[in-house]
C-alpha cells in the first residue's frame, strides 16, 4: 500500500482528476445535479440514499438505501454527497470497475471502505490492484469528538497505536479519519502490498469555504456532489 499526493485539477464544480481509464470530481458548494449534469452531459448519472450505513450494492437506476456502490459501466458518474464525510473513490483495473463510498465517522467506525474492497475481492478484484482516491472532509485539527464516538472509531483501528491517528486536548479528543481508514485498506488489502495506491487530497471542509461542513453550517449546510465514472 502506497499513500500519495497527487495533483489535481482546479474546475469550478471542484478538484478533478483524470487518468488513462477514470475521471474524477471531487464537488464543491458548485456541484449538484445539474450543475454536473449540464457540464458531463454524456455521463449517466447513478446515486444512493445514504444512511451512515455499512451498504455495499452494484449501481443501479433505483435509488436505494447504502453508501457504497460499484459499477462497471462506461460513461455512468457514481455519485455520493458529503459534508465533512469522507468521499471515497476506488478504481480496478483488473475488472475495469469502480465505486464510490461515502464515509462519515459512523461509515468508518462500520468499516463501509474496506467493506466495499471485500466485496469487490469477492466479486473478482482478485489481484487487488486498486486506486484509491480520498477527497475533501474534515480533517483531524477541526475533528473534535468526546470519549464515546473515540471508543467506537478505536474499535475499528485493527490495533493501530492511538497517537497515530488521535490526540487529546482537555476532555475532547481530536481524530484523523484518514489514518484509520488507511488501516482499514491495508487489513482489507494485506495480501496485495505494493498493488493498491492510495491518492489523498488534504483539504478541510470545516476550514475551507469553498466546501459545505456540516459542522461549520449546520442545517444551512448543503452538500458536496463527488463523482467517478469510466470512459
Amino acid at each position: 500500500m502506497k499513500i500519495l499526493k497527487s495533483k489535481f485539477e482546479n474546475s469550478e464544480l471542484g478538484p478533478t482528476f483524470k487518468t488513462d481509464s477514470t475521471f474524477l470530481l471531487f464537488g464543491n458548494k458548485n456541484s449538484n445535479l445539474d450543475s454536473i449534469q449540464d457540464a458531463f452531459p454524456d455521463l449517466k448519472l447513478q446515486r444512493i440514499k445514504q444512511t451512515h450505513s455499512d451498504i455495499v450494492v452494484p449501481a443501479s437506476n433505483q435509488i436505494v438505501e447504502a453508501d457504497s456502490h460499484f459499477s462497471s459501466n462506461l460513461k455512468t458518474g457514481l455519485l455520493i454527497s458529503t459534508a465533512d464525510c469522507l468521499p471515497v473513490l476506488i478504481y480496478c483495473s483488473q475488472t475495469k470497475r469502480i465505486a464510490a463510498v461515502h464515509a462519515g465517522w459512523k461509515g468508518v467506525a462500520n468499516q463501509i471502505v474496506s467493506k466495499t474492497l471485500k466485496k469487490l475481492i469477492e466479486t473478482g478484484s482478485t489481484k487487488m490492484q486498486f486506486q484509491i482516491w480520498i477527497g475533501p472532509h474534515i480533517l483531524q485539527n477541526s475533528f473534535e469528538i468526546d470519549l464515546d464516538v473515540m471508543k467506537q472509531l478505536e474499535s475499528a483501528t485493527y490495533s493501530l497505536p492511538s497517537e497515530k491517528y488521535s490526540y487529546q486536548m482537555n476532555s475532547k479528543y481530536y481524530v484523523d479519519l484518514n489514518q484509520i481508514v488507511f488501516s482499514q485498506i491495508e487489513h482489507a488489502t494485506s495480501s496485495a502490498k505494493e498493488n493498491v495506491l492510495i491518492y489523498c487530497l488534504d483539504i478541510d471542509t470545516k476550514t475551507d469555504l469553498n466546501f459545505w461542513s456540516f459542522r461549520r453550517d449546520k442545517e444551512q449546510a448543503g452538500r458536496n456532489l463527488s463523482l467517478i465514472s469510466l470512459y
